[in-house]
């Protein structure tokens, strides 16, 4: 028999999680719930498995910048075949990585606030 916490929970890993982070940080005022993306930023609407009604950003609905297209401003030192490093201008990058449709995320309910926090994957 095994010693393994996860293992007397039912359920996937998504599910095992919900179960955990509700009995360890249990608070009646916010919820953590799974949501499929339906329609991809900038336009977001989500639906969550619990009831299947869509949300969208006119709902108080809010998206991590992470899960978004959206640019930083980065530096870069560059190796050089000499054994040193070149020092690198600030460039302006894009990050790629919005969520598309399909896509599960981890929604934080607050009454009628909705924050997508993350993406889950397998």
């Amino acid at each position: 028999m095994t010693n393994d916490k996860w293992a007397s929970k039912r359920g996937g890993w998504d599910s095992q999680l919900v179960q955990q982070i509700r009995k360890i940080g249990f608070n009646k005022d916010v919820s953590v719930e799974f949501a499929t993306v339906k329609t991809p930023p900038p336009a977001l609407v989500i639906e969550l498995d619990r009831d299947g009604i869509p949300i969208d950003m006119q709902d108080n609905l809010t998206i991590a910048e992470h899960l978004t297209e959206h640019t930083r401003l980065m530096s870069f030192s560059v190796p050089v075949t000499t054994g040193g490093t070149a020092n690198a201008n600030k460039h302006t990058v894009t990050i790629h990585g919005a969520l598309q449709s399909g896509d599960r995320v981890f929604v934080l309910i607050d009454g009628n606030n909705y924050f997508v926090i993350d993406k889950a994957v397998e």
